[in-house]
């Protein structure tokens, strides 16, 4: 008795075949642009609190200070 998966494996079509493919290859593109766009931010965010500690620390302004506090 061969298992379920197999035997429904073996009832595949070409196109139901084709068609897993196409939804992969659209969801591997789609996650690729969403995490290019997820490090974009985070780079984005790391030199906004590389400028706040800056401010902060070497150039004394309570301002960035207070948005750095926040920022943690």
């Amino acid at each position: 008795m061969a298992c379920r998966v197999c035997q429904r494996l073996k009832n595949l079509r070409a196109i139901d075949v084709i068609l897993i493919l196409f939804i992969c290859v659209v969801m591997y593109v789609a996650n690729h642009f969403q995490m290019k766009q997820y490090r974009q931010e985070k780079q984005e965010t790391l030199k906004e609190f590389e400028r706040l500690q800056r401010e902060c620390h070497f150039e004394q302004k309570t301002e960035s200070c207070k948005k750095l506090e926040n920022f943690k």
